[in-house]
């Protein structure tokens, strides 16, 4: 028993040895790179939504979203969602709207059983999607029958609205019988 006991004591003598020299190496790796700000991630990242100069854009869309009948939204996603605060602020539009507008995003995303069918239908109506899952054989925006594709999987997903936000997409959306 003692031999079970001093064994077990050794390998976590071994296991804090490695988190240790981890610790040390991680942060020896930040001091010497000014790029990593630890105190300016953690102020953009707990200043909250209004703290952002997008913070007007992204209420109105809020409060829009809001006055809407209640349905599903999707959004054409990219960097700059990211203004929000971060490119996943949408995925609270259910909590923001009171259940009001569900998302095609959200918790537990990787575990939905529609995720593959989301994505391809982002890269049919997004300027520049994420195609995050292999094997899929993805569209693209700028071909009118992709796009018209899209379409066609928002209401197959039972998606009311959609949210696009470059001239592209926009101008893609606008073409005669596209919506």
């Amino acid at each position: 028993m003692l031999a079970v006991f001093q064994c077990l004591l050794d390998e976590i003598r071994q296991f804090l040895g490695f988190l240790s020299f981890g610790l040390r190496f991680a942060w020896s790796a930040r001091n010497g790179n000014p790029s990593i700000r630890v105190a300016g991630w953690a102020q953009y990242n707990y200043g909250g939504y209004q703290s952002l100069s997008a913070w007007p854009e992204f209420r109105s869309l809020i409060e829009t979203m809001d006055k809407l009948p209640p349905g599903r939204a999707l959004w054409e996603g990219g960097n700059d969602v990211g203004n929000y605060g971060t490119t996943l602020s949408l995925e609270l539009l259910p909590y923001f709207t009171h259940g009001r507008i569900g998302s095609m995003e959200g918790l537990y995303f990787e575990s939905s059983a529609t995720t593959s069918f989301h994505f391809m239908t982002v890269s049919e109506l997004a300027k520049d999607p994420s195609n995050p899952v292999r094997g899929l054989v993805y569209g693209t925006s700028t071909s009118p029958a992709d796009f018209a594709l899209g379409v066609k999987h928002l209401q197959m997903l039972g998606v009311s609205y959609l949210m696009l936000f470059t001239p592209q997409t926009q101008s893609m959306a606008a073409a005669p019988c596209a919506m």
